[in-house]
Formats: structure tokens, sequence, C-alpha cells
């Protein structure tokens, strides 16, 4: 949801993400592509790599789940930035068993200026569930799903669909930048 007292940041920093998930990969990777899809509506992003640096350096913070430790006007100041990115992952999973399938992503994101005022917060929840109805169905559908799980996590992206959409969509609800 947009404020009605919305102002487009002249740059902002996405945070780390907060994983309540069972996958380590998945904060690294979903917030790598929200950046991704925040850059091309014209946002001027800080470089994660210097956003990570002053936030171990000034703040002792080297994951999401640690940023309540601090406020979001003292990380703006600290960062140099007019707004920052929260998110956090509520469900980053891949189920397969065989007959039944689940692939499923949700997160939350809020963008908060250096006033610590909320500009925006979006929660989305991607999913894709199959069921297979024969015994060679359901060994085809185990296979290809294994082979998917592994080159999705050899080629850091997993769940890439389910992600897309649940980063697409929520970056839509976005003005673009001026």
């Amino acid at each position: 949801m947009l404020s009605t007292h919305y102002a487009t940041p002249q740059i902002l920093a996405v945070l780390p993400l907060s994983n309540q998930s069972t996958d380590i990969d998945a904060p690294g990777y979903i917030r790598q592509e929200f950046i991704k899809h925040l850059s091309h509506r014209g946002y001027q992003i800080q470089d994660t790599a210097r956003t990570d640096e002053i936030l171990k350096s000034k703040f002792g913070v080297n994951e999401g789940g640690q940023l309540n430790s601090t406020t979001p006007q003292k990380l703006c100041k600290g960062l140099g930035v007019d707004a920052v990115v929260y998110g956090e992952i509520e469900d980053f999973k891949y189920l397969n068993v065989g007959f039944y399938t689940n692939k499923s992503v949700a997160a939350t994101f809020k963008m908060i200026n250096g006033n610590g005022e909320q500009l925006w917060e979006d929660q989305r929840k991607a999913s894709r569930k199959q069921v297979a109805l024969s015994m060679d169905d359901a060994k085809r559908k185990l296979a290809a799903g294994l082979v998917d799980k592994i080159v999705g996590k050899m080629l850091k992206v997993p769940l890439y669909e389910e992600v897309q959409r649940v980063v697409r969509v929520a970056v839509s609800t976005l003005p673009r930048a001026k």
C-alpha cells in the first residue's frame, strides 16, 4: 500500500532481508531480484556491498533479523540515503513427494524514509501446486522436480518463477521514479 504522503526517494538502500524460511540462500537471492526490478523502475539504489559494509561497521548488523536493533531514521542517516527498504521472507519452499509438489514463496517489503514515515508496504505470495494422477506421472514429476531443484541451486536461481512473480508484482505497486 502506497502512503498518501509518498515522495520518491532520491536514493535508497535495500537492506538485508529477514528470513523466516529454512532456506539460508533465500534472503540474498530475493534481495538481488528486488533490487533488479526496482532499478528497472528508475530507482537509484545504493550498492549492496556499501550498504552491508556500513551496516556491519556502524550498526553491528550482518543479517536482516538484526535490523530491529536500530531505527529507520538512524539507518537512513548512517547509510546516507533518503529511505530504506526492509523485507521479510515468510515462505521459501519446494516440496516434492512424487504425487504432490508445492513451490511457494511469500515475502513482505516496506519502504521507510529518513523521518520514520512508512512510504510503502506490500505483501506477496506465489505458489504452484501439482498433483500426479498416476504412478508414472508421479515418478516423472519426482525426477523432474529433483533436477529442477538441483539446477536451481547450482545456478543460484531457486524457485525462479515464484520469486519473479512475488518481486515483480510487489515492485509494480510502486510508482516509477522520476
